[in-house]
């Protein structure tokens, strides 16, 4: 394994990247990569500093033209409390907990002042953290390198100007550049005829979030929440807040040979397959920036034994990209994240090796304990990559992978296959969102047995009518063979994919609204190839909107399949599968709506129709969904209504 480090010219600790032609650059060509990485970044013409970039839409998403935008100081710090209900309360630092904070934490707010500073002297009764509170504490940091440059994480005082621009015809605004290049801020974004101001959170590594009437701020502010019931007049698609500045980037290519650390906000190309063998472990620090290398296509493969140890932040997650500049991006760029372990697949037989897709090499064995390392707060993009018909790499594809694996706050993104794929294995999973990939959002097959809670699904039509195959929410295959013995639970002779599905969210949307239609399109949950009898999967307290229909069991000969599944809140007309087993009640042709369906800046928070369950999840159905690695919830879908929208400032949207 080679690690390069070149000090080339500019990188973005946003999202964008000026990598241009240095791909095929290799290590002999040292001095002219660096020349030309100088050569890129005064092309650019663009000096370090924060720049800001999106689209400024009205209330009802249209784009606001030629409207003036002044950006102002509030003398805050973008540390955040937000509301939640009962199920959602207390403090966290990096993860989430529905752990109340007096139970969690008995040291009460001192253990808040310690991670986020004091707030009981500004706040105390009024908004008490022990009830209903959650906290989330920027706690990443601003690089050397670009505090050398310039740029700044001090406090900017309130009504000082930030930066004041217009918008085009489009009502888009591209690399407007701050006039006081600070981060690590809660600003105003004021609108030109907007009746009503909004605050715009940048935290000191750039991720940055608008921010929601019931949003607190901890700060010198007197009056830090807005609480009105009146509509927001404006929003701001694809926001992306880039800090610019001179730094050093590693590439990594070829097997690693030790374990290797990626530091946290640092950023690293992956050229080529880059692979991670039995006993080695890749760690990635928060903030980190993994760019995948168009040719030859970067990928990360961690072979059994080998461990990914990914770990970012609420407020700086680890990110995945193309390592094409913003604009520019497609699926497909670079080819992903492969993880193989030693779990149970059932390709071949039960237990037996299996040759993975995308040419990945071998997997599987008969530890469904096995650990192939943790993913939490990890976003992955523009990734995947044909090799042949049913041959592809996804965004994250999972092979093998046992429960010793933690996978949770993961999102994949425009991925050119499927988003998260499953062969065997029995990991565990919270808290999956999966957008905009243009096949299935989450596919799974050949024994896998894990339990998925607190899923987001959500298919663009315009994504999907690109692919070749029908596209869904969720596919599942009990067998690759076509048939199962019997189910996959089995302990010793299953060989059927059986996982478990619980709060699952699925979309399917047309610009601003959901679809009715659609090339490609399929049902929300699908399942086929085990034979007639064998259930495959087992679904309930979910949300289905905008699909074909919200479950779908193959009848085709020698295709055959049936499944578990209820209460499921739809707008379609029905909820059925012949020959399936129901857990409970649904509610089909419902008036439910969601916040926001548009994927450029969804909100999937129920607004209407049917949340509550007929009964708790674990209760239900004959206690089909009792498992100790699900939470006993009573309402459907990945959120509640009023709930906390825990893929808030970690997620992003990005169309290229």
């Amino acid at each position: 394994m080679k690690i390069k480090t070149k000090q080339i010219g500019v990188f973005l600790l946003g999202f964008a990247m000026m990598l241009g032609g240095l791909t095929n650059c290799k290590e002999k060509k040292e001095d002219n990569s660096l020349l030309l990485a100088a050569i890129l970044y005064l092309n650019q013409g663009r000096a370090p500093g924060v720049y800001i970039s999106g689209i400024l839409v009205d209330e009802n998403n249209q784009p606001m033209a030629n409207r003036t935008v002044t950006i102002k100081g509030r003398g805050e710090t973008p540390s955040v409390v937000r509301t939640g209900d009962a199920t959602n309360s207390g403090y966290y630092k990096n993860v989430l907990s529905n752990t109340p904070f007096s139970t969690r934490y008995t040291a009460g707010e001192a253990a808040i002042a310690t991670q986020c500073g004091a707030i009981t002297g500004t706040y105390g009764a009024t908004y008490p953290l022990t009830t209903n509170r959650r906290v989330i504490c920027d706690t990443s940091t601003l690089a050397e390198e670009a505090k050398n440059a310039g740029i700044l994480d001090s406090l900017v005082g309130s009504g000082e100007v930030v930066a004041q621009f217009t918008t085009n015809a489009e009502g888009a605004f591209v690399s407007q550049k701050f006039t006081l290049p600070n981060t690590g801020n809660t600003y105003t974004v004021e609108v030109e005829g907007a009746a009503r101001n909004r605050r715009l959170r940048v935290a000191r590594s750039g991720t940055s979030s608008l921010l929601t009437q019931s949003d607190i701020i901890l700060g010198t502010n007197a009056t830090p929440n807005e609480e009105v019931s009146t509509k927001y007049s404006f929003s701001i698609f694809n926001l992306i807040v880039e800090v610019e500045y001179p730094r050093p980037t590693r590439t990594l290519e070829g097997t690693l040979t030790s374990n290797v650390v990626i530091g946290p906000n640092e950023q690293v190309i992956l050229q080529g397959t880059v692979i991670v063998p039995n006993g080695v472990t890749l760690s990635i620090g928060e903030g980190a920036k993994v760019f995948g290398s168009v040719s030859p296509g970067g990928a990360l493969l961690v072979k059994q034994g080998g461990k990914l140890e990914a770990i970012g932040t609420a407020t700086n997650p680890v990110v995945f990209s193309s390592e094409k500049a913003v604009g520019q991006r497609q699926p497909g760029d670079w080819q992903g994240i492969i993880l193989q372990g030693n779990g149970i697949q059932t390709f071949g037989g039960r237990g037996s090796s299996a040759i993975g897709e995308g040419d990945v090499g071998s997997f599987g064995g008969n530890n469904n304990a096995d650990s192939s390392g943790t993913l939490r707060y990890v976003r992955i993009e523009f990734a995947g990559a044909p090799f042949s018909p049913g041959n592809e790499r996804n965004c994250l594809s999972l092979m093998g992978v046992g429960s010793g694996t933690t996978v949770e706050y993961v999102q994949c993104h425009r991925g050119f296959d499927d988003g998260f794929e499953w062969w065997g294995g029995a990991v565990d999973h919270k808290y999956l969102v999966s957008t905009a990939n243009r096949d299935d959002q989450l596919d799974f097959t050949d024994g896998y047995i894990g339990r998925v809670q607190y899923a987001i699904a959500h298919m663009d039509i315009n994504a999907v009518s690109s692919n070749d195959d029908t596209s869904r929410c969720v596919e599942g295959d009990g067998s690759t063979s076509n048939s199962c013995a019997s189910t996959g639970r089995t302990p010793t002779n299953g060989n059927c994919a059986d996982p478990w599905f619980a709060n699952l969210t699925c979309v399917a949307s047309n610009g601003n609204a959901v679809a009715t239609s659609g090339t490609n399109l399929g049902p929300g949950w699908f399942v086929r190839r085990s034979g007639t009898t064998i259930s495959v999967g087992s679904i309930s307290h979910s949300v289905v909107v905008g699909t074909t229909a919200a479950v779908s069991c193959n009848t085709g000969a020698g295709q055959e399949a049936v499944t578990k599944f209820g209460d499921i809140t739809t707008t379609l007309g029905s909820v059925a599968c012949a020959g399936g087993t129901a857990l409970g009640g649904n509610s089909a042709s419902d008036a439910i709506t969601l916040t926001n369906v548009n994927i450029t800046a969804p909100d999937w928070t129920p607004t209407a129709g049917t949340i509550a369950a007929t009964g708790n999840l674990k209760t239900v159905g004959g206690a089909e969904m009792n498992q100790a690695a699900f939470d006993d919830t009573n309402y459907r879908g990945a959120i509640n209504t009023g709930g906390t929208k825990w893929w808030d400032g970690w997620t992003s949207f990005p169309a290229n």
